[in-house]
């Protein structure tokens, strides 16, 4: 990948496709996995907040809010499924 940066977890696949220590690919393994939730969370959360939360009303780019007006952890289930919905 000539001039293009690798991203890590990239590499950590190539190691680990290679890699005949047990305990070794186990340690590649976990790690490569840590960083495609980490990175499949990002993705899923830039997508979620390009749409307005039915539930709670935060604006497009603002994060779903609970009742007492705290941020929430997580968007809310109902603009979750609208942002994954090809449809909209």
């Amino acid at each position: 990948m000539q001039g293009e940066k690798k991203e890590r977890w990239m590499e950590l696949a190539e190691k680990a496709a290679v890699e005949q220590d047990p305990a070794k690919l186990l340690e590649l393994i976990t790690e490569l996995n840590k960083l495609l939730l980490e990175k499949e969370q990002r993705l899923g959360m830039k997508t979620t907040l390009t749409i307005r939360c039915p539930t709670c009303g935060a604006a497009p780019g603002k994060k779903c809010e609970l009742t007492d007006g705290q941020p929430r952890a997580d968007s809310h289930r109902d603009r979750r499924l609208i942002a994954k919905d090809p449809k909209s």
